[in-house]
């Protein structure tokens, strides 16, 4: 939250308080510490300020949970009355045990929590609100689970709740040319149908995947293009409309129609056609970014992937013939994963522009996560024990019996490759014109062999 390198706003919270907001008329305020550059103090001191009832939402996040928590009997104890009310993956899969652990957390709203908020806020009896954990009487109180709705093109993002610095948010993936024009980030659809093993959307969203209207996206790209001269669109969605060829196919067309001129940037699936790919280089997207994992096919079979090597080097040549610029999406580490299965990355990284190469880390929820603890190599409590955890719980043999690599071993590869002079180039010429949001990035990155060390 105040301490922890943080690339991009919580979109999850900008839906939430953009949707209390209009339906409630409430005033909102969304709070992103480490991009406005505010204190621990600076974020009470708004608290303390408000007169009116005060609801304070936290998004829990595993990597800065502790902090989370920190930050919340901070709140607690300054403000008594305030109610203190947490979300996000993390939490949804922890309910009870917060509350158990967290006496200052007055509820969990467990999945999609736009109308939950709102039911909250109006101050709707909290036995009667679906989808949330709290206390009464005494007890911890599970109601029943919320049903999510089929249409989600009345959930929208209001981004002055963001302003003024949103201005300087920036996609630092891309080619720094397109560094001059104004970002902006995007979501516009929730879930996913597939069901990779590392994980958790499956299960957050409930089996589910709905997306927005292709109709209703280009709109909102004309809105915010018109009110705030963005230029460039970086889409967050785990796959960029499902993936789905009919749904991509249309949204272009309905862009190409519109007349709007402008660049973006979306996650795609390995394997996607090459007239899908075409079609979005014509309407005006120029970065793509593949969830890899790892060109191992052993480890891809064992992750439940659903591609191939092969077709993880066919995908991103076709992609270099059109003129994408392409991120890979790398994990070290994985379930099954030996130092010759990390040497198969390594041989295609060749094939992308960008790259963001990871520590494979164990998140609750997930299918894996339900595997080791199902065999005794993790339990639910372990996540509330800052003597047996850091923030990041790292799959290695230092902690899984099951894991193949050691947590130096890994860190060390992980080092080497962002240390190559290309590499270095790179980050010397962000930096000469976003040093902040760079530094931050780096100073994460050297950081990793230290504490392989220390864990030893």
């Amino acid at each position: 939250m105040f301490r922890i390198y943080v690339a991009t706003p919580s979109l999850g919270l900008g839906f939430l308080g953009s949707y209390v907001r209009q339906k409630s008329g409430c005033n909102v305020e969304i709070i992103e510490p480490f991009l406005q550059k505010l204190s621990r103090e600076e974020v009470i001191d708004k608290v303390l300020r408000t007169e009116e009832d005060v609801f304070v939402g936290l998004v829990c996040y595993t990597e800065s949970r502790f902090e989370c928590f920190a930050f919340a009997k901070e709140v607690k104890k300054a403000r008594p009355d305030a109610t203190i009310i947490i979300g996000g993956v993390h939490a949804d899969n922890l309910d009870e045990l917060i509350l158990k652990y967290y006496p200052f957390v007055d509820i969990v709203t467990r999945g999609e929590s736009e109308e939950t908020l709102l039911e909250i806020v109006n101050k709707k009896p909290l036995n009667e609100i679906a989808g949330i954990t709290w206390r009464g009487g005494g007890k911890i109180i599970r109601n029943l689970e919320r049903k999510l709705k089929e249409n989600i093109d009345e959930y929208t993002y209001d981004y002055d709740l963001l302003e003024p610095w949103i201005n300087e948010w920036k996609d630092f993936e891309i080619p720094v040319k397109y560094q001059k024009i104004l970002h902006i980030p995007i979501i516009v659809s929730r879930g996913c149908k597939f069901n990779c093993t590392f994980c958790g959307a499956l299960d957050f969203w409930r089996n589910r995947f709905r997306v927005v209207s292709s109709s209703e996206i280009v709109r909102r790209m004309k809105d915010i293009v018109e009110k705030y001269n963005v230029g460039y669109f970086r889409f967050y969605d785990a796959l960029f409309l499902g993936n789905e060829e009919q749904r991509i196919l249309e949204f272009c067309e309905i862009l190409k129609k519109s007349g709007l001129k402008v660049s973006f940037r979306i996650d795609l699936r390995i394997g996607t056609t090459p007239k899908v790919l075409a079609a979005l280089k014509e309407a005006g997207c120029i970065v793509i970014g593949f969830g890899v994992e790892s060109a191992s096919d052993k480890v891809l079979k064992a992750i439940n992937k659903g591609i191939t090597k092969r077709q993880i080097i066919e995908t991103c040549e076709i992609c270099r013939k059109l003129g994408y610029w392409t991120i890979g999406f790398f994990m070290i580490s994985m379930p099954s994963e030996e130092k010759n299965d990390v040497a198969e990355n390594f041989k295609i990284f060749k094939y992308f522009d960008e790259l963001n190469l990871q520590f494979f880390k164990i998140h609750p929820g997930t299918p894996i996560y339900r595997d080791l603890r199902s065999r005794g190599e993790i339990n639910d409590d372990l996540w509330f024990d800052k003597t047996k955890t850091e923030n990041e719980y790292f799959y290695c043999k230092d902690h899984f019996p099951s894991a193949k690599l050691r947590r130096t071993t890994v860190d060390i590869m992980i080092l080497k490759y962002y240390f190559l002079p290309t590499k270095v180039m790179q980050f010397l010429k962000i930096f000469l014109v976003h040093p902040f949001q760079i530094a931050g990035k780096v100073i994460k990155l050297i950081r990793l062999p230290l504490i392989g060390r220390l864990s030893q």
